[in-house]
């Protein structure tokens, strides 16, 4: 969980209370019965992280609001999670891998090992990671 507090924002970490664990994936709601933020760290047999996906029904739009951040904090924010959650320092290069996040909202950034890192800029968040 205090890996969770290196890489989101202070008001994404306070909120989440509950842990889902169902066969390789780990989820952290907000709330048991009706959660309004998930976020679901799916990892392989050798407990390498191989997705990552924040889930949001509302909550961004209540908590996060006003907290826009620049091309190169995104980059920065993005190494941070591979850092802590793969346990390893990439380069990135910024890439259009995710149709339908090409708004000004959004960039994705690309490493050499395929990992894909979607970051929300609005909310200084990354929402998505996968390894292509």
């Amino acid at each position: 969980m205090d890996d969770i507090l290196q890489v989101m924002p202070m008001e994404v970490y306070a909120h989440l209370d509950v842990l889902v664990c169902v066969d390789h994936t780990y989820r952290f709601e907000n709330d048991e019965e009706n959660p309004t933020l998930c976020l679901d760290f799916t990892y392989d047999d050798n407990d390498q992280l191989i997705q990552y996906i924040s889930k949001e029904y509302g909550f961004v739009d209540e908590e996060l609001i006003g907290t826009t951040i620049s091309e190169e904090e995104a980059k920065l924010l993005a190494q941070d999670f591979a850092k802590v959650f793969l346990d390893k320092e990439v380069e990135l290069h910024k890439c259009n891998d995710y149709s339908g996040y090409d708004t000004g909202d959004y960039i994705t950034f690309k490493d050499k090992n395929g990992g894909i890192y979607l970051v929300q800029l609005t909310t200084n968040m990354v929402i998505k990671y996968e390894v292509s």
